[in-house]
């Protein structure tokens, strides 16, 4: 095993350091207010905002002490734009994790939550460049030999490469890049290898799970830590902070042997947003490209064995939204099957939604599995928090999303015998 070091607040650029073993940190529950530039994140109890659009989640606090095992190596989500996993791997560049848009292939560029790059790179010294746009920083994950270095930060303003890693020895390494933020914070536009020589990219996982949610989904304050009683907010939403990487999506990937692409915005539902807006639903943004920009279009190429559907929990976090929750799942599930006709759909709620709406939630999703009547389509079934340790403002930490993923790991062993 090993262990990352998570230097949040610095600002250099040398983002590898390797430490011989591993486990997460604590975080919190239900209560309190946080405040930053932008949007609402709320949780039942308690409210927290960050730059720019609205994440919200009801129910309570976290429920373990420590941290979870970071994983050695994985990819997150190999899907890519315009040529296929397999033709990606077998040319000379490397080869794109999520949905990346390719249009421009000097700059590659991407926004959802853990899409990046995978290459092998000969070299004892690798560095990149990398430009953020639309935000003011970008956080990524580096994975090198399958060993997660430092997070780093890309600010709007970085005009210096970014090394990866050095004093390696001069064979070819396993490279890969993955963005920590959701999709609403901006662009990353990828500008290439500044030192080492790609020679190709490792081949995809032989598994794909498309994970589609909210804040919880996109690890939202997972790397943050509160402890409750009292109920209050310690640390609020912060990008440093969150971390697609040890989101659950991704800890069940690489349980798995698989690949996660996540599509997930902060605060919006599967019908509506924790406000009532019915213009923020994870359905209107399901096939762009590029986070919440309407164009381009997501081609779909690649296909997901298996989809995995987090939604609700702001959908019920003013009221029971009642049958028309329903008519938007199915509606959503409808799409989801005309482009994944084989896919196994698992459909979940968890796990910040608390009595009684976590029944009448619950409830909602049987009719929906009921009415679609599609034998690969099944509910999970997420124990919801224990409110005494949680990340920042009640959402899960990265030993609540390493018990999410377990529980969806059982779950999709059980359909799909992985």
């Amino acid at each position: 095993m090993v262990s990352l070091t998570f230097d949040a607040s610095s600002r250099g650029h040398t983002a590898l350091k390797l430490h011989p073993s591993a486990s997460g940190g604590e975080n919190s529950g239900n209560g309190g207010a946080t405040s930053a530039d932008g949007g609402a994140h709320v949780a039942e109890g308690g409210a927290s905002s960050a730059d720019g659009g609205a994440h919200v989640a009801e129910g309570g606090a976290g429920f373990t002490n420590g941290g979870a095992d970071a994983s050695e190596g994985g990819a997150i989500g190999v899907a890519a734009t315009g040529v296929s996993a397999g033709e990606a791997a077998s040319k000379s560049g490397p080869r794109w994790l999520g949905r990346v848009d390719i249009t421009d292939p000097a700059a590659p560029r991407f926004a959802w939550s853990g899409t990046g790059l995978a290459a092998l790179v000969k070299g004892s010294r690798i560095s990149v460049r990398l430009k953020t746009e639309g935000t003011d920083t970008v956080f990524f994950q580096p994975v090198i030999d399958g060993i997660p270095g430092s997070r780093f930060e890309v600010r709007s303003d970085a005009v210096e490469p970014i090394v990866l890693g050095e004093n390696l020895s001069e064979t070819e390494h396993s490279v890969a890049l993955y963005r920590e933020n959701e999709g609403y914070f901006g662009d990353s536009v990828f500008e290439g290898f500044v030192d080492g020589i790609v020679t190709g990219a490792p081949p995809a996982a032989p598994h794909l799970i498309e994970v589609i949610g909210d804040s919880i989904t996109a690890g939202y304050g997972n790397l943050g830590s509160e402890v409750h009683f009292p109920w209050n907010t310690t640390c609020g939403f912060s990008l440093a902070q969150q971390s697609a990487y040890l989101s659950y999506g991704a800890q069940l990937a690489r349980l798995l042997n698989a690949e996660a692409s996540i599509i997930a915005v902060g605060g919006w539902g599967l019908y509506r947003d924790f406000g009532g807006n019915r213009q923020s639903a994870l359905p209107i943004v399901y096939g762009n490209l590029m986070g919440t920009q309407p164009a381009p279009a997501y081609d779909f190429e690649r296909k997901p064995d298996a989809v995995v559907i987090n939604l609700g929990t702001n959908d019920v976090a003013r009221s029971d939204p009642g049958k028309a929750f329903e008519d938007a799942y199915v509606d959503f599930l409808t799409t989801i099957r005309s482009h994944y006709p084989n896919a196994w759909l698992f459909l979940t709620i968890g796990p910040m939604t608390a009595e009684p709406k976590l029944t009448i939630m619950r409830a909602h999703i049987d009719a929906v599995v009921a009415r679609f009547a599609d034998e690969r389509t099944t509910q999970v079934l997420m124990d919801p928090q224990d409110k005494t340790y949680t990340g920042c403002g009640y959402h899960p930490n990265v030993a609540e999303d390493a018990q999410m993923a377990a529980t969806l790991e059982a779950a999709m062993q059980e359909k799909l015998h992985w």
